[in-house]
């Protein structure tokens, strides 16, 4: 068989013109797909730039300016920039404070020291009174020690006293018309003697918060109790009964351990309790209608080293003189009693 020595070969000029075709097309295409890119990054801009807008707009809106300055290419005014800077001071600013009320805290107020007598060293002072220029007191502990008496004011001799019992514990007094009146401490008992005489009339039973008897002294109208509590009891005179108590509070903290009782008017006709605190230096001043103390007298240097003897227990007993303005102060086997002026009584402010 004869070989067919014909052969297929490309020309220089088709290669050429097949590579320009294939060079057209990719050019088509290369441009077609950048337009198709170049919108879809433009739509993207868009819906970026427009959520830009809304943001800058609401946070224009929350600094007062409108929304005609976020569209704008302008910036704000100086001027309007100073009003919304002197707003945002004036939000800042704390209101004022209301002025406070003047507070219920109570008065330190002073006393000198005029004088002092002898007091009897075993005399474990309970209750102290002063009537037509005559002390009286009750004395506490078993055993026979507890006694009510009269005392001297100058010699502090004790002109009369009786025992009030062995069983007995003896408390608070005070004098009530011709009658000494004597409350006892855990038997609630009380009793009442003739004022002249030392003689017992009677008996009574009484109740308190705890069911003891501290203090005693009393107004116009009522007898006034303290029991170690933080209550004080105002009694009628005649049954011996509670008809109202109150608590005793000092700069709103209530106060225990009550003791004994002293009643007495300020300058002003203001009346007033003054107690010792069982344990305490502090007298106190308190007002009967509300139990606050609106006063206190610091009486830790009453008891000078040179009257000290070593067996003194604690501050108790007041007496107050209503001829002389004087009052006395004694403690439980106290060697002395002292006559002090209570400077400033009459000066308490009744708004305290």
């Amino acid at each position: 068989m004869a070989k067919n020595t014909s052969t297929k070969r490309f020309s220089t000029t088709s290669i050429i013109t097949i590579a320009l075709c294939v060079g057209i097309v990719l050019v088509f295409f290369y441009q077609h797909f950048s337009q198709q890119q170049s919108h879809v990054v433009n739509t993207i801009n868009k819906r970026v730039l427009k959520t830009n807008r809304l943001n800058v707009g609401n946070n224009n809106d929350n600094n007062n300016f409108r929304k005609e300055d976020v569209a704008s290419t302008k910036a704000p005014s100086k001027k309007k920039i100073k009003n919304v800077k002197k707003k945002a001071r004036k939000k800042k600013q704390k209101p004022k404070r209301k002025r406070k009320k003047r507070s219920n805290k109570a008065v330190t107020l002073q006393w000198n020291l005029t004088g002092k007598f002898a007091h009897d060293r075993h005399a474990f002072t309970q209750g102290l009174e002063i009537e037509d220029s005559i002390m009286y007191e009750t004395t506490g502990l078993y055993g026979g020690r507890s006694t009510l008496r009269k005392v001297d004011m100058e010699t502090g001799k004790v002109l009369k006293q009786i025992p009030l019992g062995d069983d007995y514990f003896g408390e608070g007094m005070t004098i009530w018309g011709d009658n000494i009146i004597v409350i006892t401490w855990k038997k609630r008992v009380g009793f009442v003697f003739d004022k002249k005489t030392f003689e017992k009339k009677s008996e009574f039973k009484f109740k308190t918060k705890n069911g003891q008897g501290w203090g005693l002294t009393h107004d116009e109208k009522q007898l006034i109790v303290s029991d170690g509590t933080q209550h004080i009891f105002f009694w009628d005179p005649k049954s011996f009964k509670e008809h109202r108590r109150v608590k005793v509070t000092w700069n709103g903290k209530e106060v225990y351990k009550v003791n004994e009782l002293e009643y007495m008017k300020m300058d002003d006709g203001k009346g007033v309790i003054l107690a010792n605190i069982w344990y305490k230096d502090d007298v106190i001043v308190i007002d009967p209608e509300n139990g606050k103390v609106i006063a206190r007298y610091d009486m830790r240097k009453l008891l000078k080293s040179k009257d000290r003897y070593g067996g003194e227990d604690c501050l108790n007993g007041i007496a107050f003189d209503k001829r002389t303005g004087i009052a006395y102060f004694t403690g439980k086997l106290y060697q002395h009693v002292y006559k002090l002026k209570l400077d400033n009584f009459g000066k308490i402010n009744n708004d305290l």
